[in-house]
């Protein structure tokens, strides 16, 4: 095997309610996994925080045995393992979204399955995006009820519905949950290791700053804020914006606040 390149690794993180966040991060001695569970609408013991935990950990373990093995293997055999561990259903099983970013001694490969993106900052100052828009496709497609998130209301009803016939479907979304399938959807990337300055990992309690609130008013500036005065400065912005907006009449939002993390991967330059 060989020798990992040096690199830093600085994380931030934020709940987004007064309970524990469902956001998780690993780091592993060349990659840092990031993971954002979905909130359940029903309160269960193996919720979006479980699955995230659970996950994350196995991926964890997987990279640091088998530091090089591609991602998408990677995540599918952790899957596979959650699977057969807890004896996890589809459609009854909780998920979470995944992403992965790796550092070999030549290049950064990146992956993503469903709404948390990683930003690439390369030597030329461009900002590579990887994400996956699936589900906001999905979201944009299906009929919102206006106000926040009320189950008893049978327009909500049929909106989550719809939404969850989508999930790990053809001409819907993916995300990690009980089918390991859906590892082979991810979204991958791989970028030449001396063309990359700075990588930005992140959930979409982030993402949703640059996307929707304009704050900051673009990805270039948010990872600038990321990588020089540091993460939790892009954390804290994107949380104060959205105290802005509490009854969620601007952006409009099932929760005021989402859980946000945040890790910044940095490979150290070799003189």
């Amino acid at each position: 095997m060989r020798s990992t390149p040096p690199l830093t690794i600085e994380i931030a993180q934020l709940p987004g309610g007064n309970g524990p966040s469902e956001d998780r991060v690993f780091v592993t001695p060349n990659a840092v996994i990031v993971l954002d569970g979905a909130t359940q609408i029903r309160k269960l013991e193996r919720d979006g925080g479980w699955i995230a935990q659970q996950l994350g950990q196995r991926l964890a373990d997987h990279l640091t045995r088998e530091p090089e093995a591609p991602l998408v293997d990677v995540l599918e055999r952790s899957l596979v393992d959650l699977v057969a561990a807890y004896d996890l259903e589809p459609r009854s099983a909780p998920s979470t979204t995944v992403n992965m970013a790796r550092l070999t001694n030549c290049k950064v490969d990146v992956l993503v399955l469903c709404d948390s993106p990683v930003a690439v900052q390369l030597t030329d100052r461009r900002i590579q995006v990887v994400r996956d828009d699936r589900l906001q496709n999905v979201l944009r497609s299906i009929q919102r009820p206006p106000g926040r998130r009320n189950m008893r209301d049978p327009a909500w009803q049929r909106a989550v519905a719809q939404f969850e016939a989508r999930r790990n479907a053809r001409g819907g979304f993916w995300v990690a949950s009980a089918d390991p399938q859906a590892a082979r959807e991810a979204i991958t990337r791989s970028f030449p290791l001396e063309d990359v300055v700075a990588v930005v990992s992140m959930t979409d309690g982030i993402a949703i700053g640059m996307d929707e609130y304009r704050s900051p008013p673009s990805w270039e500036e948010a990872i600038t804020l990321a990588t020089t005065v540091g993460p939790q400065t892009l954390v804290d912005l994107v949380h104060a914006t959205e105290v802005l907006d509490a009854d969620c009449t601007r952006w409009p939002r099932t929760k005021p606040h989402d859980d946000k993390a945040l890790a910044v991967l940095r490979p150290e330059q070799v003189a």
